[in-house]
């Protein structure tokens, strides 16, 4: 059995995550490495003192997977370095939390690993608020282009995407009436895949926004290049990758490029983290009881 969660141990990883998030939102997603680093060291410390030495083998085992899974992402440009480092740091300073769910038939107890759920909630919140954020954005641009082709076209693609949305909130609202599952639980299922239809149908647009065109001489380490808007042909002979390192800057030189295209507009994804975190903290007492069937 896991022991409860220990509060010091988590105001710590909040402490140290709304440190990075401020780096994140307010210093160009850069986040100093010593921060990162002794967040690291903090939580092994803090988790060896706290938790005691098989929780902290626990979560350094957890972090030791992410630390994998993740450099691999940082290689493919879908993560952060310093995505991975939070993530590590908060696996083993909160190993695991106690899940506990009671619908008066049936009442269930259990242990998850505490990183799985805020990388979830965070992934849920971020897609929440980006698509209303990228829907308003692409709604007022179609109102200042309208009357030109493309504004016309995109907007019947959100019109389009507003009727299928209310076509899966509707859909989803009755099969849950009839099923009998909680009206709480139906609110994230119905609207969820509805934002997923919503990313899919808009990404092309969304991509667009971020990309600008950078001169090769103010590109930064670890920034994501848009490949697939490059020449290909330039990309497969000189072997250039998404991220900007070293072995990648001398490539983009070979090439004879002045500038190439990258994701400057991406957003930042620690603040979500963030709160990811504090929903873990402060309502994990509900999180089964929100998401797991009802029947």
């Amino acid at each position: 059995m896991i022991e409860p969660m220990n509060y010091t141990a988590a105001a710590i990883a909040v402490i140290f995550s709304a440190a990075c998030s401020y780096y994140d939102l307010f210093n160009r997603r850069n986040i100093p490495e010593k921060l990162l680093w002794a967040f690291l060291v903090a939580a092994v410390g803090a988790s060896f003192i706290l938790n005691g030495t098989d929780a902290l083998a626990n979560g350094a085992m957890q972090a030791a997977i992410i630390a994998v899974i993740g450099y691999l992402s940082y290689r493919a440009g879908q993560m952060g370095l310093a995505d991975v480092f939070v993530l590590a740091s908060i696996a083993i300073l909160i190993p695991a939390v106690n899940l506990s769910a009671d619908w008066g038939y049936a009442a269930v107890t259990f242990s998850v690993p505490a990183v799985l759920l805020v990388f979830f909630a965070s992934v849920i919140s971020f897609s929440y608020i980006m698509a209303a954020y990228y829907f308003a954005k692409i709604a007022l641009g179609y109102g200042a282009r309208r009357g030109h082709a493309a504004g016309i076209k995109q907007g019947k693609k959100t019109v389009f995407a507003l009727g299928a949305i209310g076509i899966f909130a509707l859909a989803y609202l009755f099969c849950a009436a009839l099923l009998g599952i909680g009206a709480y639980r139906s609110a994230v299922a119905a609207t969820f895949p509805a934002l997923m239809f919503f990313f899919a149908l808009f990404m092309p647009e969304i991509k667009e926004s971020m990309v600008e065109q950078v001169a090769v001489g103010k590109l930064e380490l670890e920034d994501v290049i848009a490949v697939e808007k490059m020449d290909q042909k330039a990309v497969q002979k000189y072997g250039i990758g998404r991220l900007i390192d070293s072995k990648n800057l001398i490539a983009i030189k070979k090439a004879g490029l002045k500038a190439v295209p990258v994701y400057t507009g991406m957003p930042p994804f620690l603040p979500f983290m963030l709160l990811g975190l504090l929903i873990v903290i402060l309502f994990n007492g509900y999180i089964a009881a929100a998401f797991l069937p009802q029947f």
